[in-house]
């Protein structure tokens, strides 16, 4: 997960929907000002590379969600549920008295994959069908890989569920860029990965949650 993906997320086209295929030297133009370990803080303030652009795509959602979860219940409110964008956080029991029921969206096709029935946890999605364009039938989509500048390939679809939002948003966009999912979540006990592989394959991992499968 890398928040300085502005430069690439301008480059092709993502933030004013202009998309394009940029050329390889453009790409290797923009990636010295990806990475943040350059990011330096002084005097409380972020200082960034000359050039360099923040993302907050990836966590922004869902920490507005955790805020606004604390609120309500600090409130007494004893249960709830909050969807921004698909990034969301549930708790207690839903008006049929039971847990929610969370549909995870099929990445090719119309409708779920699944369903998840849970309370008092996040859920957050990261796919390669949100925001994407398509070229010589190749599709390019929104979640990059910051080594190299093109979007991440070898899945479709990554759903995280886990006690906090902003952590479910920031994991499934790392864990979809990553080659290496498992190692990732090794680090996060209590959270569970849904993945949809690029051959459409299902893969779950960590956490046990109750998840009814419809394919």
């Amino acid at each position: 997960f890398d928040i300085s993906v502005g430069p690439l997320i301008r480059l092709w086209g993502f933030q004013t929907k202009s998309y394009r295929l940029p050329p390889p030297e453009e790409i290797a133009a923009a990636l010295p000002l990806v990475g943040q370990d350059a990011i330096r803080e002084q005097a409380g303030s972020l200082v960034l590379v000359p050039g360099m652009r923040l993302d907050w795509g990836g966590l922004a959602k869902g920490w507005g969600v955790d805020l606004a979860a604390s609120a309500l219940r600090d409130l007494g409110i004893t249960r709830g549920f909050i969807n921004a964008g698909g990034d969301l956080f549930c708790w207690g029991k839903n008006p049929a008295g039971s847990a929610w029921r969370v549909g995870i969206k099929h990445p090719r096709r119309q409708g779920y994959l699944g369903v998840l029935s849970v309370s008092g946890v996040a859920v957050a999605t990261s796919g390669d069908y949100q925001r994407y364009f398509e070229k010589d039938g190749l599709r390019y989509h929104h979640i990059f890989n910051p080594r190299t500048g093109y979007p991440a390939r070898g899945k479709q679809s990554v759903t995280v569920v886990g006690p906090e939002t902003a952590v479910c948003d920031g994991l499934s966009t790392a864990m979809f860029s990553s080659p290496v999912p498992a190692d990732i979540l090794s680090r996060y006990p209590d959270y569970s990965v849904v993945i949809v592989d690029d051959m459409g394959k299902l893969r779950i991992l960590g956490k046990s949650f109750p998840l009814e499968i419809l394919e």
